[in-house]
């Protein structure tokens, strides 16, 4: 079983649902080509939304540690700002303590050059959209779903 980890804190929920977004793909590519994954930003992110939960490492933590804890690796997705990511770096150390492979994994390496920069989103080396909204985010995941 792998363990896809992500940043995902921030502020700004549109970072949030843009992180989830990306990291979803990832997993549903992995998925797709026989791996065994589990992406605790795909599992918490919704039920974090609707149930008005906490979106920290703290609060999670528990939560991700028993899953790490049945997995026999891990792999970093690198959206921007993951290596100063505070639950990234304790995933990455609880991950060591249990002596699991890591690797570290570019989204666009998977997603064919799909990256988020800020609020501006690319496909295929060309903009699709500056993202002022959830909505827009939405938007261009379908638009990477017609581009797979």
């Amino acid at each position: 079983m792998i363990y896809l980890a992500t940043p995902y804190s921030d502020p700004d929920p549109l970072v949030r649902q843009a992180r989830f977004e990306v990291v979803t793909r990832v997993a549903a590519v992995l998925m797709g080509r026989g791996e065994m994954v589990i992406s605790p930003i795909s599992h918490s992110h919704p039920i974090a939304i609707r149930g008005s939960l906490p979106v920290s490492w703290k609060y999670w933590e528990e939560f991700d540690r028993k899953l790490l804890s049945v997995c026999d690796k891990m792999i970093v997705l690198m959206q921007a700002n993951w290596a100063e990511s505070v639950g990234v770096k304790a995933e990455v150390e609880l991950a060591k303590s249990l002596d699991l492979e890591i690797e570290h994994l570019f989204p666009e390496d998977i997603l064919h050059e799909y990256k988020i920069d800020g609020r501006t989103i690319t496909l295929k080396g060309r903009e699709v959209c500056e993202c002022p909204s959830v909505e827009d985010v939405k938007m261009v995941c379908e638009k990477l779903n017609d581009h797979s």
